[in-house]
């Protein structure tokens, strides 16, 4: 078991073996190496003022990459503002729309001037999850219509969100349990 063995290309190809049992009954006589891509580091902000919601998505996000937490809009904004300035943007924001002090909409419209006024051509932008208790209509078309990438009925889940995450290019891993049946 302690003799792992890595082809010679998979360190080129940013693989990391993974040691797994070839079946429950061999009791760890046999084993496969399953080599996966190395997932790339996704720096998140989460702007949400429910506490357990931010919970789960931090624990979600966490495993791949670093996390900010906003509990309103304003301390969103001004994250966001900090890491563009510091040539650092947010890959991914989670965005709810009902918070206090300025709402996910008035949030989602600084992010896209900000990023505007600096020039970031729009495939290099942040992507916007908004992450939401509003399924309605009107909702879902203003935040389409300030050019989010992805809208969320809450509750939502870890398949659910990496699923989203890959569709926007993020490329989080996809494992045994992210996969919703």
């Amino acid at each position: 078991m302690d003799n792992v063995r890595v082809g010679p290309d998979d360190e080129k190809l940013g693989k990391t073996p993974q040691r797994k049992p070839a079946c429950p009954a061999c009791r760890g006589r046999v084993e496969v190496i399953v080599s996966r891509p190395k997932s790339r580091h996704v720096k998140s902000l989460i702007a949400e003022d429910d506490a357990t919601s931010s919970k789960i998505l931090e624990r979600i996000l966490k495993e791949y990459g670093p996390v900010t937490l906003a509990t309103n809009g304003s301390e969103a904004v001004q994250a966001l503002r900090t890491a563009l300035e510091a040539d650092d943007p947010y890959e991914l924001v989670c965005l709810d729309i009902m918070m206090p002090e300025v709402d996910g909409h008035a949030v989602l419209a600084s992010i896209r001037q900000m990023e505007q006024e600096r020039g970031i051509e729009p495939q290099r932008r942040s992507k916007v999850i908004m992450t939401t208790a509003l399924a309605d209509k009107d909702s879902v078309i203003k935040a389409a219509q300030q050019r989010c990438d992805g809208y969320f009925v809450k509750p939502y889940s870890r398949a659910k969100l990496l699923q989203e995450m890959r569709r926007l290019k993020l490329n989080p891993p996809l494992g045994i349990w992210d996969v919703e049946g």
